[in-house]
């Protein structure tokens, strides 16, 4: 199977790492400002990342609701999971604990993202050999998620805390997955905005099915 010309990467991140604190909502938009920098900056080195933002941005026109907490995003979002090569959860305790690790809540909104529906999918997929996890540690207890079987067995993993060397960090994860894209098999080939396109038309009609 031949694949996209970039290795296409998922980012899987928590928007919201801290509640209740005079100082969250400026934390929680500073680490959503640092998780897009971080994919801009891949872009920049010939790696295709797929989050939220760019589903957002691509697919956003399709519907005409509030899409923080349109179901229809993210499912498209969680589906494009499908398209990648790679897997990127961004460890922080709040990624970690909204997998399970902690008192897990269903997620009902976007701005809390769908970090457990994300990783369910991931871990299948890996499973079958249709991606590969590449976590990539930003804050919190290692040995926290060195817990995850996923994440232990994954057999690597790149550090971008805040004193880490930030641009060879960059640098040394675009040429792993340049790399090691053949490792993993994804579903389809399609690019992101062709498998959006026709993921829509499906959702769209198994909808007209269901309200038939």
């Amino acid at each position: 199977m031949a694949h996209a010309q970039h290795p296409r990467v998922f980012i899987s991140y928590r928007h919201t790492e801290r509640t209740g604190t005079p100082d969250a909502d400026d934390f929680n938009r500073q680490h959503v400002e640092w998780v897009e920098q971080f994919a801009h900056d891949l872009a920049a080195h010939g790696v295709e990342p797929v989050l939220d933002a760019r589903v957002r941005q691509i697919a956003g026109p399709l519907f005409d609701t509030d899409l923080a907490t349109e179901p229809g995003i993210a499912n498209l979002t969680m589906a494009s999971i499908h398209v990648c090569h790679a897997f990127l959860p961004i460890i922080t305790p709040g990624w970690v604990e909204r997998i399970g690790y902690g008192n897990f809540e269903e997620q009902r909104t976007w701005q809390d993202g769908y970090v457990f529906d994300e990783w369910q999918t991931a871990a299948a997929s890996a499973m079958a050999g249709q991606i590969q996890i590449v976590p990539i540690f930003r804050s919190g207890g290692l040995e926290n998620a060195l817990e995850i079987p996923l994440i232990r067995n994954a057999g690597i993993l790149f550090a971008f805390e805040d004193d880490a060397p930030y641009e060879d960090n960059i640098g040394l994860l675009a040429d792993f997955l340049h790399n090691g894209r053949a490792i993993a098999q994804p579903s389809s080939d399609m690019q992101l905005t062709e498998w959006l396109a026709v993921l829509w038309k499906k959702f769209a009609k198994a909808a007209n099915d269901q309200g038939a």
